[in-house]
């Protein structure tokens, strides 16, 4: 196909604008669908990443996701950033268990591909958890990634410095170029100063595989140190709205963001509805939850709980963590298969028709058919 390095860059700069269209990137995909299979590994990524931010229907996808998935070429000529960014699209759009041969596929090609880039290591390190997140296990790299993150000093996870001590490991994963050139700390400061979330989030992908590890049983040698994981889970788990907090000076629901605003609506009514303050509560269902959620206690009784533990978790969408026909995605997807794997009794709260049941005045009802 020709322009094609000008097709990827326009896709790129779209994303990066953060169109999210649903009909006008859909159509899009459909308009590049007959040529995809003609182009190259780069332009694929690139249209993959733009549809991504558009969350189209199942059906609408799956074509296109076919005939990517079946003339991909061969991953080992790749850059394994490349191979990552991937990886992270499938996970989102695709079918996990119809893609999970093609996931093989990918586990098969991550050690021969492209690490030239010295920060390769942080791509390695999200590549193994997407990976497990797909249900495929690599136990080598989930051993070297959690051995070598054992080594690292997790003491101060807020200073550059402290940071840089903490993500250390990630150098040391990159197929040897730390043992034989060394690290630059002048390089790592920097590096740190501009990369602070994506280095930050490498600890939570290290958590994430202690996690799965150990939920899904999957036999390694080692396990992350518990005092890291304490540090790391008490670090990233740190929000501190309580449940007494959510109105500001002017008796208005508050929230630093549209979820927090949205959960914080729901919490009030799912107060009103229960007349119960104390069975209502916000919480971290799971040591890898990215944010508290809404947890009640014996959701179907008028009567006070005997029990202290939370029987119902509800899941509140975000913005980009639902399609136009209801279908999850991200983040929202992965911790509702994480509960109902451990046993949770879980809803999931459309954000959608709750603000729309608010704007008619027919919250309440909304909460009741909730509970039903």
């Amino acid at each position: 196909m020709r322009d094609e390095l000008t097709l990827g860059c326009i896709a790129k700069v779209l994303r990066r604008r953060g169109t999210y269209n649903t009909k006008v990137l859909t159509e899009i995909m459909h308009l590049f669908e007959p040529h995809v299979a003609s182009t190259s590994t780069y332009t694929k990524l690139r249209l993959l990443q733009l549809i991504k931010t558009a969350r189209p229907s199942w059906e609408d996808r799956k074509p296109f996701l076919e005939k990517i998935t079946s003339s991909i070429g061969d991953l080992t000529q790749v850059r394994l950033k490349d191979l990552e960014q991937l990886t992270g699209c499938l996970l989102f759009l695709a079918d996990l268990e119809a893609s999970r041969p093609f996931f093989h596929q990918i586990k098969n090609a991550m050690k021969s591909c492209d690490w030239t880039d010295i920060r390769s290591g942080r791509s390695f390190v999200y590549m193994t958890c997407h990976l497990a997140r797909a249900g495929v296990y690599d136990v080598d790299s989930i051993e070297s990634i959690i051995e070598n993150a054992n080594l690292c000093d997790f003491s101060d996870l807020y200073s550059d410095r402290g940071l840089a001590n903490a993500t250390n490991f990630l150098f040391c994963l990159n197929n040897g170029w730390h043992e034989h050139r060394g690290v630059n700390s002048d390089f790592v400061i920097k590096y740190v100063q501009r990369n602070r979330f994506l280095l930050r989030n490498s600890l939570f992908q290290v958590l994430e595989l202690d996690f799965i590890r150990e939920v899904y049983g999957v036999e390694t040698k080692v396990a992350l140190d518990e005092d890291k994981r304490n540090i790391l889970i008490s670090h990233f788990q740190n929000e501190k709205t309580e449940c007494g907090a959510i109105m500001g000076s002017s008796k208005k629901i508050v929230g630093d963001s549209h979820y927090m605003r949205t959960r914080n609506f729901l919490y009030r009514d799912f107060q009103t509805v229960l007349r119960d303050k104390t069975r209502v509560s916000f919480g971290y269902p799971l040591p890898v939850s990215s944010s508290k959620t809404i947890l009640i206690k014996n959701p179907n009784s008028i009567h006070p709980p005997d029990s202290l533990l939370a029987n119902l978790v509800l899941i509140v969408t975000t913005r980009t963590e639902i399609g136009d026909d209801g279908e999850l995605f991200g983040r929202c997807k992965e911790e509702l298969v994480y509960l109902k794997h451990l046993g949770f009794e879980t809803k999931v709260v459309d954000w959608r028709k709750y603000s729309s049941a608010v704007k008619a005045s027919r919250n309440l009802s909304f909460v009741r058919n909730i509970l039903k």
